[in-house]
């Protein structure tokens, strides 16, 4: 039997993770002993998964200031709780440092430092706030396991209820899901494969799909792993073998995590992420995306401004010798919220394309979470002003008083949201598909009609040897009129000047930060 290693093992002041580059064939626990090294385990991959990597810089951090606390040298940041805050403020935003993706490091690192300010302005002592600080820093991983429990019973009980709708009574459900998002990547359970092993264990779970996802292969290591260690019934494909999968096999639904959700639903996750989302809205498959509420970063208005990390060039290269430092190698990419169909965190199911119901994040009220679809807006519309709205569920119960008020609210918005949604969704997404879908039939075959009758009148053939290009955009539009398509976040394939590597060696020592900096679009 498969044993399942922890991500994070704590033990007093002792914090170890799995070396999971190691994995699955060796099981070997790192100590981590300051900031400095948890940072390193985080940049080099040991440990992954945004919220794993949230909990480690905590818990890491926690710990050094534990040990500083206790060594001789400490009376200088202990004079005051500002002189506290000088101290700890660079070790904190050294930390998010290791991975700017994931925002659930970055929510870590802020909620930290809001408890440091507050600390500060209610005047009080550096050591009452040395001891908040370890203690909100431990809640950080501590909170995680029964949030990805809660969200993994939410998304689980969605997708049941859309499949029954659909008519399909299917008592096992098949799913696709990418990259590593269980156990290893959490401080336990996991998020999209928690939604899968919760699926598992209520005896609903038909057959679990995974794909590789190179180059780190995170599927075929980490996911294959955790799925043999729980007995559950899987099947591993390759990255490119997805559309395959879904003309050939039934299919329920794709879930998958993210490292960052935009406040419009525009989601970034591992690389992959995006081809099996375009996939999905092609064959009809519910994408299903499960995170925690700290994924969802509100000062981020659309994917356009998440950054991407990209991965130093010998990390994605098997085959040496042959200008392998000309090689664009991002570690993440964008998946638009038009493509997916709902949003998973521990508060509810946020799903499209349905009235839109108040809901809290931390102290952030969010009356409207929306999705943009940002090809089909109309040309006196502005790429700001979303297309429909979703619906947060959710799972705690309402109060009555708080049940009317939302009655009230979604009986005055109704109309103007129905005419939203007729107008502006896409059409994969609509009621009324197959009137879009006569349009472009009218739109494809009147200009072939005229220009045979055109023909027909002159003589000539002008259909003879003629290549037709499929409708872009811009065919939709007449000549002059405004286009509003968001500017690509992936705006520039570096280049790398460089002669190729023949020996192999050499390439294995060249320091892979110098390559990585220059692989980061502007």
């Amino acid at each position: 039997m498969v044993e399942l290693p922890l991500s994070i093992r704590t033990e007093g002041n002792k914090i170890e993770i799995v070396n999971q580059l190691l994995l699955p064939h060796v099981v070997e626990y790192v100590p981590i002993n300051s900031i400095e090294e948890a940072h390193d385990a985080i940049k080099t991959m040991k440990i992954r998964g945004a919220p794993a990597i949230a909990s480690l810089a905590a818990l890491s951090f926690a710990v050094s200031l534990s040990q500083a606390v206790t060594s001789s040298s400490s009376s200088s940041f202990l004079a005051s709780a500002e002189a506290l805050k000088s101290y700890v403020q660079p070790q904190l935003d050294y930390l998010f440092t290791a991975r700017p993706t994931a925002v659930n490091l970055g929510a870590a690192t802020r909620r930290l430092t809001r408890l440091v300010d507050e600390g500060v302005k209610s005047g009080l002592e550096a050591n009452v706030l040395v001891a908040a600080l370890i203690k909100e820093a431990h809640a950080v991983a501590d909170e995680d396991l029964g949030r990805n429990k809660t969200m993994s019973k939410h998304g689980a009980e969605w997708l049941i209820k859309k499949t029954e709708e659909g008519g399909d009574t299917s008592v096992g459900l098949n799913l696709l899901t990418v990259c590593n998002t269980g156990s290893l990547a959490t401080s336990g359970y996991g998020t999209a494969l928690g939604l899968i092993t919760h699926l598992f264990e209520t005896g609903r779970l038909g057959k679990a799909y995974f794909t590789q996802t190179a180059p780190y292969h995170q599927g075929s290591r980490l996911t294959a792993f955790e799925l043999q260690a729980l007995k559950a019934p899987s099947v591993m494909i390759c990255d490119t073998m997805v559309g395959s999968l879904f003309q050939h096999h039934k299919i329920h639904g794709v879930v998958v995590g993210a490292d960052r959700i935009a406040r419009n639903g525009d989601t970034a996750n591992k690389i992959g992420t995006y081809n099996a989302a375009v996939l999905a809205a092609r064959h009809r498959i519910p994408f299903i995306v499960v995170a925690p509420i700290s994924t969802v970063d509100l000062d981020i208005p659309d994917g356009t401004h998440i950054p991407i990390e990209h991965r130093p060039w010998i990390e994605a290269c098997l085959v040496r010798g042959l200008g392998e430092e000309n090689v664009y190698n991002p570690s993440f990419d964008v998946t638009p919220a038009e493509l997916i169909s709902a949003i998973v965190t521990e508060k509810g199911v946020a799903s499209a394309l349905t009235p839109s119901l108040p809901f809290a994040i931390r102290t952030f009220e969010i009356t409207e979470l929306t999705f943009q679809h940002p090809l089909i807006y109309h040309s006196s519309r502005s790429p700001s002003v979303s297309s429909s709205s979703l619906q947060m569920t959710s799972m705690s119960p309402i109060r009555p008083c708080q049940q009317r008020n939302n009655e009230k609210r979604t009986q005055s918005q109704q109309g103007v949201r129905e005419q939203q949604r007729h107008s502006h969704r896409a059409p994969f997404m609509s009621n009324d598909g197959a009137s879009y879908s006569l349009l472009l039939v009218l739109m494809c075959v009147l200009p072939l009609l005229s220009r045979m009758a055109n023909d027909f009148q002159t003589g000539e053939n002008s259909l003879n040897g003629t290549v037709f290009a499929p409708l872009s955009p811009s065919n939709f539009f007449q000549k002059g009129e405004e286009i509003h398509i968001p500017k690509s976040p992936f705006h520039m394939i570096p280049t790398l000047t460089s002669t190729p590597r023949q020996d192999e060696n050499h390439c294995q020592s060249q320091n892979a930060t110098s390559y990585s900096q220059h692989l980061i679009p502007e």
